[in-house]
């Protein structure tokens, strides 16, 4: 189901139980997730979500696929990431709104394995 939401869509929202989960998928040959709108798709997700396991990015297995450092990088190359998610947002998703902390949030093990996987 393709899900657009205000200027914001996933590629497909899928439900588990009463919670909507938005998923990107993703099929590179090589590392662009610092190139492409990745990290752009990522914060108009965090818009839509009140808990970080509803968001997901799939990866082709057979293709790039990143690791957390890579997504911190990439987070980190990004001026104004989280400039388009309200504070009482962030406070929401994070229990803080400076913007390296949420980087380290996003990029820390556990939460990369929960947001990225691979397909």
């Amino acid at each position: 189901m393709l899900a657009p939401v205000g200027d914001f869509a996933a590629d497909i929202v899928s439900k588990n139980g009463d919670k909507l989960i938005y998923n990107e998928f993703k099929s590179w040959s090589s590392n662009l997730m610092g190139q492409s709108n990745m990290v752009d798709q990522m914060t108009g997700t965090l818009t839509q979500i009140s808990n970080l396991d509803e968001m997901r990015f799939i990866f082709n297995a057979n293709r790039w696929v990143p690791d957390a450092a890579k997504l911190k990088t990439a987070l980190q190359g990004k001026s104004g990431l989280f400039d388009a998610i309200p504070d009482a947002k962030k406070l929401e998703l994070f229990q803080t709104i400076d913007t390296q902390e949420i980087i380290n949030i996003l990029a820390d093990d556990d939460v990369f394995s929960i947001i990225f996987k691979v397909q």
